[in-house]
């Protein structure tokens, strides 16, 4: 009997353990704002802004004014919403790397351009062409090193010094302005069938126009970023590395479905399979037209477009480009993976903030069934869930939640078909249920508490 206790005990012991090893030692703590820092970006924002605009002449002055005003507001409104990061350690770290280019390449040193980090979840960088460059940490918190954050650097800066930004606008107002495209216009004002059918088409055709030029500007921006790169202690082989995971991007990054059933499975309230069984919803046939419908479209307007032809061309020009002792990482390798995980989890607290509560929801659930749990994460699920509670209560469910697009995941479509479909009585189930079973594990944290005491009062309405 004793024996057979003691191997019980064992057991229990090695479950309780089994546990706390699931558990990460993460404590997020999010970006706080720099508001003398951010005063300032503003007011240089706006002289580059009046400087852009007391240099424009010509019979196009007065478009082009109002599109670099377009600009300039948008810019500020990224400012405003927290959507660019303001903190003291981010910006001085992106500052090191930017410097570290800098200082061997006379030609950057004279563009005064702005870096910043952008709290955007899609991995995409751009250079607005005004000196501003914006870094999203959706696609930093992919990258495999220091070099090539420093190679998109890099390439964002040639963009500026290529003026590849403003060019593409003039460009543009001169193609809307032209007598070709106003007799166009004209023709189709003036038809008796199909006005809309044909104003689409020749505004497509402006933008295939405008993307075969981007696509130009994206070679000739590569080919700058690698000679710099190689003239830093960054290694310019980072270029070819940044290509190839740039021409996945569209994946997620934890590139695993966010199953509900693993979550929202308990004894009191069993998981039903007609929640994810929703494959032929209007919202699914209509994302499905929409992907088949704009399939060519979309291979001709990829966000990173010909990737592998921009890594064959780049390939020919590194024979002349190694160096020695050029390393991928310049700065502590540990602050580097610090500062990757922290994005991660700076994207789900700045969606939940800003009422993108399925995306929140989302990313917590995959970041969990990819192994990492904490306090933090699993409290953040929680609060989502309370979230969509109430807002589901007061008839603003499509506030706060996407609709299922062709510009998604197949995953993220699938689980905002799970979304949509459950009632309001089964959001607080999951959201109680769940939170006591973590209980266990997080009862003793204070912002698990809290979200804990919502979910109580939620199931108890």
């Amino acid at each position: 009997m004793k024996f057979q206790l003691s191997i019980l005990l064992l057991i229990c012991f090695l479950c309780a353990v089994s546990r706390v090893a699931a558990q990460d030692n993460m404590v997020f703590k999010p970006i706080d704002d720099n508001t003398s820092f951010k005063e300032a970006q503003l007011a240089a924002l706006l002289q580059r802004y009046n400087a852009d605009i007391a240099s424009l002449s010509g019979s196009n002055k007065k478009d082009i004014s109002s599109i670099y005003k377009d600009r300039y507001e948008t810019l500020k409104g990224y400012f405003d919403d927290s959507l660019v990061i303001t903190g003291k350690e981010m910006n001085d770290y992106l500052l090191s790397v930017v410097n570290e280019v800098e200082k061997n390449n006379p030609a950057l040193q004279n563009l005064h351009a702005s870096v910043f980090f952008c709290r955007a979840w899609w991995p995409n960088a751009s250079c607005y062409g005004e000196g501003t460059v914006l870094l999203n940490i959706g696609l930093l918190n992919r990258l495999h090193n220091e070099a090539e954050l420093a190679f998109v650097i890099c390439h964002e800066l040639a963009h500026q010094y290529f003026n590849h930004g403003n060019n593409a606008i003039n460009r543009y107002v001169e193609t809307l302005n032209s007598k070709e495209f106003q007799q166009q216009l004209k023709a189709i004002k003036n038809a008796e069938f199909e006005k809309r059918t044909q104003l689409e088409k020749l505004i497509q055709s402006v933008s295939f126009s405008g993307r075969r030029h981007s696509r130009e500007y994206e070679s000739q921006a590569d080919s700058m970023a690698v000679v710099w790169l190689s003239n830093s202690s960054y290694n310019p082989a980072a270029a070819l590395d940044c290509l190839a995971l740039l021409d996945t991007a569209d994946r997620d990054k934890y590139d695993i479905s966010a199953n509900p059933q693993l979550f929202f499975n308990f004894p009191e309230y069993p998981f039903q399979q007609a929640w994810i069984q929703n494959g032929d919803s209007f919202f699914s046939k209509m994302a499905h037209i929409e992907k088949e419908e704009n399939k060519e479209i979309d291979d001709s307007l990829k966000t990173h477009p010909d990737c592998l032809k921009r890594i064959a061309l780049l390939q020919n020009n590194f024979i002349n480009m190694r160096k020695v002792g050029a390393t991928f990482l310049v700065y502590d390798s540990a602050r580097w993976k610090e500062l990757q995980n922290g994005f991660d989890y700076e994207i789900m607290d700045y969606t939940f903030h800003h009422n993108n509560i399925s995306r929140s929801l989302y990313y917590t659930l995959q970041m969990l069934q990819y192994g990492a749990s904490n306090a933090w994460l699993v409290s953040n699920a929680g609060r989502c869930l309370n979230m969509l509670y109430q807002s589901q209560k007061t008839h603003l469910l499509g506030r706060v939640i996407d609709t299922p697009s062709a510009a998604n995941e197949i995953k993220y479509n699938n689980f905002l078909q799970f979304i949509w479909a459950v009632r309001l009585n089964d959001i607080a189930a999951f959201s109680y249920y769940y939170m006591r079973k973590e209980s266990r594990d997080f009862g003793t944290d204070s912002i698990f508490l809290q979200t804990f005491t919502e979910s109580r009062k939620i199931f108890n309405n």
